[in-house]
């Protein structure tokens, strides 16, 4: 075995469990990184904006005005984190963030004041995006083509169980309604970000050489200034939208133009995450490249445009089945459309970028969501309060455009892509014994 690296074992795997995870070594290690770190990002986000308004007393704007500044501050601050990730190395970035994490979560529970909030939330804001983005940027750098999209769907099938547990977890904090339950959720994802930091130590380092044209400054912006890349992360950005539509814009329809039972909509995003456990790995074949995951971006572009219309007609008729089934309908295609784009992201943001510059192209390509994340909401409730089912029928017209830009986008950026620089890893922190990244995430059988 190379030095500090790690090979796949040749071990047959040992029950259904070993045969749904992914091998052992480094990516079961990022799996269980991830479930600790998606129930504790669960049941913090859930209870965070309650115990600020609720016990420090700030108003609902106040609390929103928190959350969108620390939004617009990432997108200033992304480009300096992505490359001092890239320069302090991407395991220990993720290292680095999850341990400065929990000592602002301490603080949070200290704040009384508007300023106080709006300072940690932002600081906290950094931290966690910054951690997500060296953690994506390693395992970007730990397995080729073949099988990183395939890793980043078990990890996205693993955190979406994770955040559903931590949601649920959260609900015993709320029904206590106290500052003492509500400060333990702030407690529990420290403790859960210095586990998550201290188990991404037992990973092998990876050291990537740096092209000689990369430069050094942490300063730079040559990601920002690949306008081609920048276009298709904003494009993947938008598709997001599929997320807040259901999570926010389709339970307000439900409670508003329906006759669904008001439950329905916990149940739809039940489904949702059910199938997403179920089918993220499989749906990632074939996004292991910038034009399969082109194809797939697309393609999950056309089922999110699917989806708004059949959200509209749900609320036409006085049918509960009738409403409850179209809007299971629409649940499954905003999934469909979830499954196909994620892994099209990861396709593409790794695709298109240096190995070398995983950090700060990643970094660039998440102000995309980031965006999203601030507009979308916005956008999907005012157009369904002003102009209703007409309002559904505009958002279908908005993602079929979207779906018939991204061919000429992706198209334009595989073009634009220069040769990875020879030798751009060091053969020593390679995991396989060869010296070659990983090409499966799955134990070899005999």
């Amino acid at each position: 075995m190379a030095k500090g690296g790690w090979s796949e074992p040749d071990q047959k795997p040992d029950g259904l469990v070993s045969r749904l995870l992914p091998a052992p070594g480094p990516p079961r290690v990022l799996a269980l990184t991830t479930a600790f770190y998606g129930t504790g990002f669960g049941f913090f986000s859930t209870g965070t904006p309650l115990y600020f308004h609720r016990i420090v007393g700030l108003s609902e704007s106040q609390v929103g005005l928190g959350v969108a500044l620390a939004a617009a501050v990432w997108m200033l601050a992304a480009p300096f984190a992505g490359r001092l990730t890239d320069r302090l190395g991407t395991r220990e970035t993720a290292v680095l963030t999850g341990f400065l994490q929990a000592p602002l979560l301490l603080v949070a529970t200290r704040v009384t004041s508007l300023g106080g909030y709006l300072s940690v939330l932002i600081l906290l804001g950094i931290t966690e995006r910054a951690g997500a983005v060296s953690k994506m940027a390693y395992m970007g750098q730990l397995t080729d083509s073949e099988a990183r999209v395939r890793l980043f769907a078990y990890n996205h099938s693993i955190i979406n169980l994770g955040l559903t547990a931590g949601v649920a977890l959260s609900g015993l904090a709320i029904a206590q309604d106290t500052k003492s339950a509500y400060a333990l959720l702030f407690y529990g994802f420290a403790a859960v970000s210095v586990a998550s930091g201290t188990l991404m130590l037992r990973l092998p380092r990876l050291r990537v050489k740096k092209a000689s044209t990369y430069g050094s400054s942490l300063l730079g912006n040559r990601a920002l200034r690949d306008r081609p890349f920048v276009l298709v992360s904003f494009l993947c950005g938008l598709t997001g939208m599929g997320d807040t539509v259901l999570t926010l814009a389709l339970p307000l329809w439900i409670l508003s133009q329906t006759t669904a039972p008001p439950p329905v909509a916990a149940w739809l995003i039940a489904l949702n995450t059910a199938l997403v456990v179920l089918f993220q790995v499989r749906a990632s074949k074939g996004a292991d490249t910038p034009e399969g995951a082109g194809r797939k971006l697309r393609q999950g572009s056309i089922a999110l445009a699917l989806s708004c219309p059949v959200i509209g007609v749900s609320a036409l008729g006085h049918s509960m089945s009738v409403a409850v089934t179209l809007l299971m309908v629409a649940t499954v295609l905003l999934t469909v459309s979830e499954l196909l784009t994620s892994t099209a992201q990861w396709g593409l943001q790794y695709g298109l970028s240096p190995r070398h510059g995983q950090g700060e192209y990643g970094a660039v390509f998440s102000i995309g969501s980031t965006v999203q994340s601030v507009i979308g909401p916005i956008a999907l409730t005012a157009l369904m309060q002003s102009a209703g089912i007409a309002g559904w029928l505009l958002m279908a017209v908005f993602f079929t455009a979207l779906a018939v830009a991204t061919r000429p986008a992706v198209r334009w950026a595989i073009a634009t892509r220069s040769a990875e620089p020879k030798n751009s890893r060091d053969p020593h922190d390679f995991p396989n014994k060869d010296g070659s990244p990983l090409r499966s995430l799955r134990p070899t059988q005999d």
